[in-house]
């Protein structure tokens, strides 16, 4: 499965559209984007985790990253405020985040939480 990086327009159209109050969701499955920076060392290392959650929930849910310094204007309407940061976007267009660098299977957790909700 591979993770797409989002810019603003694809992110309006995959994810949420970041104009509206409150957010709408336009995706067609759950999402979960990682926040992050290229200088950002637990940004890096949760690389790897996030690749092979994709690969085994990649079927249920989209994978996106966003750079928070390239696309400024997403992680500005989110709130974003330190990275990485896991933005979970169930179907009904429900949110949920983890901040920091979190073990796997509390992703995990949240994804099947996720699914669960929308299935």
């Amino acid at each position: 499965m591979k993770i797409k990086h989002l810019t603003k327009d694809e992110f309006v159209r995959l994810v949420a559209d970041i104009e509206k109050r409150p957010l709408k969701f336009t995706g067609s499955k759950p999402a979960v984007v990682d926040f992050h920076a290229t200088w950002c060392g637990p940004c890096n290392a949760l690389t790897p985790v996030f690749e092979q959650l994709a690969g085994v929930f990649g079927n249920k849910v989209d994978f996106y990253k966003v750079d928070i310094d390239e696309e400024r204007q997403i992680s500005a309407a989110l709130d974003i405020r330190s990275v990485p940061t896991l933005v979970f976007f169930s179907a009904d267009g429900s949110q949920k985040r983890l901040v920091g660098m979190n073990p796997k299977t509390d992703i995990e957790r949240l994804i099947v939480e996720m699914i669960k909700d929308d299935y």
